[in-house]
């Protein structure tokens, strides 16, 4: 072969070698539906408030003075805007795996109170640690604050020793998944712990977490519709509601989602529209959130009036007047009363809540568009054993709540 073919075959196999990397990129870049990266070191010293570890004991306390609330433990590198909503939640290390469905399917800011108890902490940094280098969704958008409780929080060596292991874990992005959940399985469900587990603490911590006006407060495991954060900030600008609202709707007015669950055995699929979501309901995939274990805690919402509701663009349905036990899932404005700390592990927490915003003259309007779906069927095996104990100690000061919210709005018609 002579010598300038050679090269001639040399040059286009080295062209034919280039495209195909550059091909081969392009697809681990964006074929992924979690945006992994693969290539990334783990690197966090700029945003991960390590130090604050070392004055843990100088930590601001809750009112209770049982828990160290560490606001801004990882701070999302989005700008934080007032003239937004947040999607606020809350869990142990062992549910942080949410995040990464959570980011896909909501596109503003996302605010996580973390609960670490003792037993817990390893883990829940390395998990931290291997979502925000693994997941650029996780990092843009997801701003987290943790509570610890004080009575079983570690000595100052203990605490540096468990953070510098963390930091040691390395992994594979495009198995991190896998691994976290792999990793947390066994660790237990939120509230089946003898330490209690706070979850007003935690939702008022996530929710003043971030400079939004308005919050969505949710469990880690539910996932809004698609387009519900574009949806509703195109409506939030219609009407106002970032410059104190119009002749319809005010500070006083929260926008309530349908909330839905979705049988896992039948579809890994969550809908990602209203059509979608009707086509579930249909088939017995989808039915209403709580519809065997408290049915009348969400039949207030109307979900045949809702399933009738016809548009593209998002508006309110309807309005409706809160009644007890309805427990609805709510966007809300900054200035709206918080949740009642008092109220920990299982029963009464969310009810208390939509209570006194009754009690408050907040009215209740119907999203035509919106929804939210629990990943998988609630029954009556779901919950921890000690759940009826939990739920008949919470009733007794939910009843003290609803006297103490007469003296708290004298001049209210509303009662709960």
């Amino acid at each position: 072969m002579k010598l300038p073919r050679f090269l001639f075959y040399l040059f286009l196999f080295v062209i034919i070698l280039v495209l195909l990397n550059v091909l081969l990129m392009f697809y681990l870049t964006h074929s992924r539906i979690y945006a992994l990266n693969d290539y990334e070191k783990f690197d966090f010293d700029y945003k991960v408030n390590e130090d604050s570890f070392l004055s843990i004991h100088d930590l601001p306390e809750d009112t209770s003075g049982e828990y160290y609330v560490h606001k801004n433990f990882i701070r999302s590198q989005s700008t934080d805007s007032s003239r937004d909503i947040v999607l606020a939640s809350h869990c142990t290390g062992d549910h942080l795996h949410h995040l990464v469905s959570l980011t896909q399917v909501w596109q503003g800011p996302l605010s996580i109170a973390v609960f670490i108890p003792g037993y817990n902490l390893e883990n829940t940094l390395s998990t931290l640690y291997i979502l925000y280098g693994c997941f650029i969704k996780v990092r843009r958008q997801v701003t987290i604050h943790l509570v610890h409780p004080i009575s079983v929080v570690l000595n100052d060596s203990d605490l540096m020793f468990l953070i510098r292991k963390s930091e040691e874990v390395h992994t594979k992005c495009s198995k991190a998944l896998k691994e976290i959940k792999n990793t947390n399985k066994n660790v237990g469900i939120n509230y089946d712990r003898k330490i209690e587990y706070p979850n007003n603490l935690l939702r008022n911590t996530a929710k003043q977490g971030v400079a939004s006006q308005y919050s969505l407060v949710v469990d880690i495991d539910m996932k809004p519709n698609q387009n519900l954060y574009t949806d509703f900030m195109n409506f939030a600008r219609k009407n106002n509601l970032f410059d104190g609202g119009n002749s319809f709707y005010n500070d006083k007015s929260v926008f309530v989602l349908p909330a839905f669950e979705i049988n896992s055995k039948k579809t890994d699929d969550m809908p990602k529209d209203k059509s979608q979501l009707i086509s579930l309901l249909d088939n017995g995939a989808v039915r209403p959130f709580y519809y065997d274990i408290c049915w009348k805690c969400q039949r207030p919402t109307d979900y045949e009036k809702w399933r009738s509701l016809a548009g593209e663009d998002m508006d309110v349905g309807y309005e409706i007047k809160w009644q007890d036990p309805w427990e609805p899932f709510f966007i809300s404005p900054r200035s709206a009363p918080d949740y009642d700390e008092r109220f920990k592990q299982y029963g009464f927490n969310r009810i208390s809540h939509a209570c006194e915003l009754h009690v408050a003259s907040y009215r209740y309007f119907i999203l035509d568009q919106g929804f939210l779906v629990h990943q998988g069927f609630k029954d009556g095996t779901s919950f921890h054993k000690t759940k009826n104990d939990e739920n008949d100690k919470n009733r007794i000061l939910f009843r003290t709540f609803k006297t103490e919210l007469k003296d708290k709005y004298p001049d209210s018609v509303n009662r709960c």
